[in-house]
C-alpha cells in the first residue's frame, strides 16, 4: 500500500498535501501494530481471510454443504452473547462481507474465551450452546478453506532411494 501510494504519478514529494496523506497512511499502518512488531488480531484475521479465501462463493458453498440452514441464520440473526456479533450478508460487496465474517468470529472468540466467573458472563455454557453451534459451520468453513489453500503439497515417494529393486 505504501510503495503504491508514492508511485502513483499524482504524487508529489514538493505538495504539502500529498506529504500530509502519506504521513496518514503511514501514522494509521503504525498504530495499527502493536509495540512488539506483531499486527493486531482483528486486522491479522482479515489479512487472513482475504489472502487464504480469495473467493467468497467457495466459503458460501462450504458453509452450505455443512449446514444449508447457516448463510440465513448469519444474515439475520446475530451472535446473541456478544456485543458485536456482526450479520454476514454474502451478497453485499466482498469488502464489507470479509469484515462481517471477521467481527463475528472475533466476537464469538472474545465472549467464550474472556467469560470469567464473577463478571457478566458473555457466553454461559448450558444457555448458550444451542447459539454458539450455530458459529460452528462458520468457522469450520474458514478452517477448512484456510487450511486447503496454505497447505503445500506432500510429495510421497514409497520406492527407497537408498534400496535398488530387484
Amino acid at each position: 500500500m505504501i510503495a503504491s501510494f508514492i508511485t502513483r504519478p499524482s504524487f508529489s514529494p514538493y505538495r504539502y498535501e500529498d506529504i500530509h496523506n502519506f504521513y496518514n497512511v503511514i501514522k494509521k499502518k503504525m498504530r495499527d501494530q502493536r509495540d512488539d512488531g506483531v499486527w493486531n488480531e482483528r486486522n491479522g484475521l482479515l489479512l487472513c481471510l482475504k489472502r487464504y479465501i480469495p473467493d467468497l462463493s467457495t466459503l458460501k458453498a462450504s458453509i452450505v454443504r455443512i449446514d444449508s440452514s447457516a448463510i440465513d441464520y448469519y444474515r439475520t440473526t446475530s451472535v446473541p452473547f456478544t456485543d458485536d456479533g456482526k450479520l454476514i450478508d454474502f451478497e453485499d460487496e466482498s469488502e464489507r462481507v470479509y469484515s462481517s465474517i471477521r467481527d463475528r468470529i472475533y466476537a464469538t472468540r472474545n465472549a467464550v474465551v474472556h467469560s470469567k466467573y464473577g463478571e457478566r458472563l458473555r457466553y454461559e455454557p448450558f444457555k448458550h450452546d444451542k447459539h454458539l453451534g450455530k458459529e460452528i459451520p462458520l468457522m469450520r468453513a474458514v478452517a477448512e478453506e484456510i487450511i486447503i489453500s496454505s497447505a503445500d503439497r506432500i510429495n510421497y515417494s514409497f520406492v527407497d532411494p537408498t534400496h535398488s529393486l530387484p
